[in-house]
């Protein structure tokens, strides 16, 4: 079983050159108030802790979190055109352009960290986002994906979904939010899985656009505070970027081998 470190932890080894917001990130937001030590949480700010609780709505669609995913699952149109929704199903500490959500406070994510049900809500928020990229999960346990198995020219074909992604750009600031939310969440191990699993298909000449790969180069792959899965990430994306190999093949027994030793490296065979 693959042993998940608490991704909550601060990066150690933050790379060079990166932006401001993921270099906060990494180091754990240190620029933001430390956490309140009092147990009463009354009267701190908590919509995203009811809202994932589904005893509150969002704002402004006033639907609440179960409602809210049966609105937007298989909604294209919703989900590509409405840029209030992302900020309540993937909450992170930072403020997004939903100026009547609220950024995820600390003593939210200690409690829907251990809410079985709020984290399932959240497994149900990435599926409908993986459905509308084109993508499903095929292993929840290594968080293996692989294209939609609906056929072309159904707009719920991987080549309607990723044409769109290509074409709208503003989707890859929400990926950034997703992966940060994955990490900030416990759900660390769904982002080299997403990431690896994007340069299967650039090294197939998909998903390969200039404006994607800038935000996959200069963000997503800086997604993960665990400092030997991020540099094992980053260089093999760089390798892919210089001409190196990666199939699906390849990808499936990268995650196989985190699953069995809780690392991608590979593991050199003793001299006997």
């Amino acid at each position: 079983m693959y042993y998940r470190l608490d991704e909550r932890v601060a990066a150690s080894r933050p790379p060079a050159g990166i932006s401001r917001d993921i270099r906060e990130f990494l180091a754990g937001y240190p620029s933001q108030p430390a956490p309140s030590s009092s147990k009463d949480t009354t009267n701190l700010p908590s919509d995203n802790l009811t809202f994932y609780n589904n005893k509150s709505p969002a704002r402004p669609s006033r639907l609440h979190c179960d409602d809210l995913h049966e609105s937007l699952r298989g909604d294209y149109d919703e989900l590509e055109h409405s840029h209030s929704f992302i900020q309540w199903l993937f909450p992170i500490r930072e403020m997004g352009m939903n100026w009547a959500s609220q950024p995820l406070q600390p003593h939210e994510l200690t409690a829907l960290r251990s809410t079985p049900s709020a984290l399932s809500r959240l497994s149900t928020s990435y599926s409908i986002m993986l459905d509308f990229y084109g993508l499903q999960l095929v292993n929840p346990t290594t968080g293996q994906l692989a294209r939609s198995s609906v056929p072309a020219p159904s707009p719920a074909s991987s080549v309607r979904r990723y044409a769109n992604l290509l074409r709208n750009s503003h989707n890859f600031l929400r990926i950034t939010r997703i992966l940060k939310c994955h990490s900030e969440f416990g759900r660390e191990y769904l982002n080299a899985p997403f990431l690896l699993w994007v340069l299967v298909e650039q090294a197939r000449g998909e998903l390969d656009s200039p404006g994607l790969k800038s935000s996959m180069d200069g963000y997503w792959r800086y997604c993960i505070r665990n400092d030997d899965e991020r540099e094992w990430v980053v260089d093999r994306i760089n390798k892919v970027r210089r001409g190196a190999e990666w199939t699906e093949d390849m990808y499936k027994e990268a995650l196989e081998r985190r699953e069995k030793t809780g690392s991608f490296a590979e593991v050199a065979e003793e001299k006997v």
